[in-house]
Parts: structure tokens; sequence; C-alpha cells
């Protein structure tokens, strides 16, 4: 689960394309997540099972939001969705991919 995965986002605008990089150490679970219009550090992230992940962040780029993540994982693959403030539900799937 842990390493750099290549997310596919279909947003209301078209698909956006976003990395999220996941670590962990003795302290718990932390990430990056962007793509060329910003980047959101993550430093709440809850793993469930070594299947299923959460977290949410407050955000001000490019809005003020809170975004909530939801996902699931199966071997290399990640699927779920983020919910952006109150009013937008985006789905995404990914690809734990070292070489990105």
């Amino acid at each position: 689960m842990f390493g750099k995965w290549k997310l596919s986002v279909d947003t209301p605008f078209g698909d956006e394309v976003y990395t999220l990089d996941l670590f962990s150490d003795q302290n718990g679970f932390y990430g990056i997540i962007g793509n060329d219009k910003g980047f959101l550090k993550l430093t709440n992230i809850k793993i469930s099972d070594g299947k299923f992940i959460y977290w949410e962040e407050k955000t001000d780029t490019p809005i003020k939001a809170k975004v909530i993540f939801n996902g699931s994982v199966e071997g290399k693959l990640m699927f779920g969705s983020i919910k952006i403030h109150e009013y937008l539900n985006v789905n995404f799937e990914g690809v734990l991919n070292e070489s990105i």
C-alpha cells in the first residue's frame, strides 16, 4: 500500500491525474497528494485491514474546503471516492507505480 500511486480522478471538468505518495514510520501514516495545480500534505491517514484507507484534511487551495478520501486497495489497484466540501463527490481509480 505504501509508495507512489498514480490516481485518475473523475471530476466535473474531466479526468485529472494526481500523484499520491503514502509513507509510514513509527509515528503513523502520512503522505502527499497533488498534481501541477498544487499539493496537499496528509497528516491524518487511517488504514484498516491493510486494504482500506481514509483521510480528511482542510485546504485553502484552490478553494477553502474539507477533503475526505475513502479508498480500497486490492494488490496494486486503488479505487474509491473523494468528497470535497459539502457539495462535490468524485470517484477515482489508481495504480501503484514505483517508476513515477
